[in-house]
């Protein structure tokens, strides 16, 4: 006669105490979970009680949603601003250069450009680096207003300006 073993049941209780273990560790989760769940929702001021978790998620997201909204208008609304105001400098800069560049340009009679040759000292290296043209335009630019002025071509007012140049 011989008589079989049934191995059904230990192999049952060997799963039975992992799955009571694995229960266990989840009901401490749980428990964990719904704790942290429970300060968040007294940190933002509700009442845990009266407001499930579906509501508070709920809440939560349409937050979010409205938060970076603002915020990225907020974003839009100062690079718009800066912009702005960059625009602003740069007209303040082009007219502080214009102010600028018209103070050192004095117009004859006919609007040509007279030089401000004190401005026109030249150095011996710049001399060399072919300044003295702007030195001679200086002196034509001279001429050219004392012509439109009504001044006389006489060899001695073109030696004296040529002179006054050369003096400078």
């Amino acid at each position: 006669v011989s008589v079989q073993v049934d191995h059904f049941a230990s192999c049952m209780e060997d799963n039975l105490r992992d799955a009571q273990r694995q229960r266990e560790e989840l009901s401490k989760e749980l428990e964990n979970a719904q704790k942290m769940f429970t300060d968040l929702v007294v940190f933002y001021g509700e009442n845990p009680t009266s407001l499930s978790a579906q509501e508070f998620w709920v809440t939560m997201g349409k937050f979010v949603r409205m938060y970076s909204a603002v915020f990225k208008q907020v974003i839009i609304d100062r690079k718009a601003e800066a912009e702005r105001e960059e625009r602003r400098l740069r007209q303040l800069m082009k007219k502080a250069a214009a102010n600028e560049s018209a103070k050192s340009f004095k117009r004859g009679g006919y609007g040509y450009p007279i030089h401000d040759t004190e401005d026109m000292k030249l150095t011996p290296e710049q001399r060399d680096e072919g300044m003295v043209d702007l030195v001679l335009f200086g002196v034509l630019d001279d001429l050219l207003q004392e012509c439109g002025e009504g001044g006389s071509f006489r060899e001695d007012a073109v030696l004296a300006a040529s002179k006054e140049q050369g003096a400078k």
